[in-house]
């Protein structure tokens, strides 16, 4: 064979190989996350970063270390645009979330803000430590089925009874505000477990049923039309989510069932409050922050952790949250006939780690008191503090500050006189209603002022 014969041959090898390797996707995909969790039974789902968004036009080629081939479909899962109108419910706006396809989003001029899923069918017996996107190989960290965990330790060989518990029962389930926060929360794929914690405690299902396994009011992005795209890629999300926190507080309910109870309960749990008619009404009274609970998700879920570890980091993160919520009910509407002080009203839910009642401390006023305070129940008690002489407006509110144990915050309550003097006094706009991000910071304007064009001023006269 002649050294043109070799040359023609290596070329046509050459050509061949790089035919053959065309479907393969291109290596500008790489997971946007520390650690890609997969879970037995769930779709395989993870954020990606996209180098040249042409990628995006067709399906994306992963390979198991077993050899087994995934089609990985990529999706831009954005929100659709804001939410509008002045009923926002006590979780605050919530605008809808989208799931669009690659090939369509890659193509949009005003594409909302969002970022790259790749979610991919992981089917039953795939094993290996890790992915290969084009020619890098990418870590997989291996989750149990959640129905597994636990198994043994209830009676009759099955899991205890209080591993899925649900957060909320009783009168509170039923309570409108729970039930319009369980409607929102179960359009949002990355909130959809606090839903289901509320409802059914994450109980998995007995065998993987896919999307049967959410049970109640809880509803699949799917109900509508099992065959949409779209809602089949928002469906695959919220179920690899709610397998990660199943995982999670099976684990650490094995390790520490009391402390798994007060993280089940600080993370979906509800407070009783009292409306207008003096009638008892329930609502969410956790930190809507989603950072809060993605930082102990990742510990609760790191491979690097003993389970001495796990329980040390739930416990630290449960000393993060505040003791209580303490805001202003009313300023200054009353006072005091012999020392002329202004008694401001305070509201008070107690949040303890433990459901058991605790002692109020009110400090700083002229009349010190102590006051019981049930566990997760509205408490108002009153205050007193001396009149400024600062002109109204001008004057720095003054500081009540609140005791529950060693834990201590302040509020702050104006205590200014407003001279009232023709043709009137003017005051406004009066605020809405309280949600739970403004609530949760103790300040009224958190997404609690109504919307333009449904404001409301007042004015005093003769």
């Amino acid at each position: 064979m002649t050294r043109w014969h070799l040359l023609i041959l290596t070329l046509v090898a050459t050509l061949g190989g790089g035919s053959a390797r065309a479907g393969a996707p291109a290596a500008s995909i790489e997971p946007a996350v520390a650690r890609i969790d997969a879970v037995h039974g769930r779709p395989l789902v993870f954020r990606v970063t996209l180098e040249n968004e042409r990628d995006a036009r067709r399906p994306v080629t992963i390979r198991t270390d077993d050899g087994t081939d995934l089609e990985g479909h990529l999706f831009w899962i954005s929100r659709a645009g804001t939410a509008e109108g002045p009923d926002t419910g006590w979780l605050g706006p919530r605008a809808p979330w989208r799931a669009i396809p690659g090939d369509q989003a890659r193509r949009m001029d005003n594409r909302p803000p969002g970022s790259w899923h790749i979610v991919a069918d992981m089917p039953i017996g795939v094993y290996g430590q890790g992915i290969w996107i084009g020619p890098a190989r990418h870590p997989l960290a291996w989750m149990p089925d959640p129905h597994r965990l636990g198994v043994g330790t209830g009676p009759g060989g099955g899991q205890a009874a209080g591993m899925w518990a649900p957060t909320v029962a009783g009168d509170a389930l039923a309570s409108p505000p729970v039930v319009r926060a369980i409607e929102d929360l179960s359009r949002d794929p990355n909130e959809r477990w606090r839903a289901r914690l509320m409802t059914d405690g994450l109980r998995p299902a007995a065998e993987l049923t896919g999307i049967a396994e959410g049970a109640g009011p809880v509803r699949p992005f799917t109900a509508d039309d099992p065959n949409d795209e779209s809602a089949r890629a928002l469906e695959a999300i919220a179920q690899v989510i709610e397998a990660r926190w199943q995982v999670a507080l099976a684990r650490l309910w094995l390790i520490d069932p009391d402390l798994c109870t007060s993280v089940r309960t600080t993370a979906a749990g509800v407070a009783k409050f009292t409306d207008g008619s003096g009638h008892d009404v329930w609502a969410p009274a956790w930190d809507p922050s989603p950072l809060v609970v993605e930082d102990l998700l990742e510990d609760l879920l790191s491979p690097f952790v003993d389970d001495e570890t796990r329980a040390l980091r739930a416990r630290a993160w449960l000393a993060t949250q505040p003791r209580a919520v303490v805001w202003v009910f009313d300023d200054a509407g009353r006072q005091d006939a012999l020392t002329g002080d202004l008694l401001p009203t305070l509201g008070i839910v107690s949040t303890p780690r433990r459901d058991a009642p605790a002692l109020v401390a009110v400090e700083g006023t002229s009349r010190p008191n102590l006051d019981p305070a049930p566990p997760r129940e509205l408490r108002v008690i009153g205050a007193s503090v001396p009149v400024s002489d600062q002109p109204a407006g001008s004057a720095r509110p003054a500081q009540v500050g609140v005791r529950i144990g060693p834990w201590r915050t302040e509020v702050g309550v104006l205590n200014t006189m407003i001279a009232a003097r023709p043709p009137g006094v003017s005051a406004g706009p009066l605020l809405d209603d309280w949600n739970l991000p403004g609530w949760r910071l103790g300040r009224a304007f958190e997404g609690a002022l109504p919307p333009a064009g449904a404001r409301t001023n007042v004015l005093l006269t003769r």
